[in-house]
C-alpha cells in the first residue's frame, strides 16, 4: 500500500500561494515543443490555456505578470 505524499504550498513571486508541483524538464520541453508547433500567430491564449488551466504549474496573476513583462522587454 502507497502512502499519499503532502507537499506543502509554493509561495511565487507576486505572493500567491500554488501547490507545487513536480514537473521533469523534459514534461517542460515536450509542453513547450507542442506550444511552438501548433500555435501560429497567437501563442498567449494558448500558453495561458496550456499553463494554466490544463496543467496548473502557474496561476492567472503569474501569468498575466510574465506576459506583461515579457511586452515590457521587448519594447526596450
Amino acid at each position: 500500500m502507497s502512502e499519499a505524499r503532502v507537499v506543502p504550498p509554493l509561495q511565487t513571486a507576486t505572493g500567491a500561494t500554488a501547490a507545487q508541483a513536480e514537473v521533469s524538464i523534459l514534461q517542460i520541453f515536450l509542453e513547450f515543443l507542442i506550444i511552438g508547433a501548433t500555435s501560429f500567430g497567437g501563442v498567449v491564449p494558448y500558453l495561458r490555456r496550456s499553463l494554466v488551466t490544463k496543467r496548473h504549474w502557474i496561476d492567472d496573476k503569474e501569468s498575466w505578470r510574465c506576459c506583461l513583462s515579457a511586452r515590457a522587454r521587448r519594447r526596450g
